[in-house]
């Protein structure tokens, strides 16, 4: 109650839901977040083209959190850019294990192992896209490369 309400673009029926349910709550505005250009360049530590969404989504509720604390610290705002090293630093290093992971396997050199805990369809095709993006899992040949 009283607070903002963030979500990334969703399809049209859950956006309704989220904004419905954002009204029930009382929450005190909703956004629907979109990827700044510069998060387009900025190396992520977390791997899939998915992530630059929560990377903004990120950003936007560590600044709302730092004005409502009325403190940032001298490191600026989360949503300026260009982004400061802090910001910078910390969504290259996020890490999370079983989230689009890449491992190499200790015993087989020759071996590594693709982890992701994907639960959804959504999630699911977000895997298999990260899985099929260059230098990384399968190769895709003929009209799919």
């Amino acid at each position: 109650e009283g607070v903002p309400a963030y979500t990334v673009p969703q399809p049209t029926g859950a956006l309704e839901v989220l904004r419905s349910r954002a009204t029930e709550k009382m929450a005190s505005s909703f956004h629907v977040v979109q990827p700044a250009a510069e998060l387009f360049s900025l190396p992520l530590g977390l791997a899939g083209k998915h992530q630059l969404q929560n990377a903004a989504l990120a950003l936007h509720l560590a600044d709302t959190y730092l004005k409502a604390q009325g403190d940032v610290e001298g490191k600026g705002t989360p949503l300026a850019t260009p982004f400061s090293d802090t910001y910078v630093r910390g969504l290259r290093d996020t890490k999370w294990p079983g989230r689009c992971q890449t491992v190499s396997d200790p015993e087989d050199s020759k071996s590594t192992w693709f982890l992701d805990g994907a639960h959804t369809v959504e999630s699911l095709t977000s895997c298999a896209e990260w899985f099929v993006s260059p230098g990384l899992g399968i190769k895709l040949y003929g009209a799919f490369s």
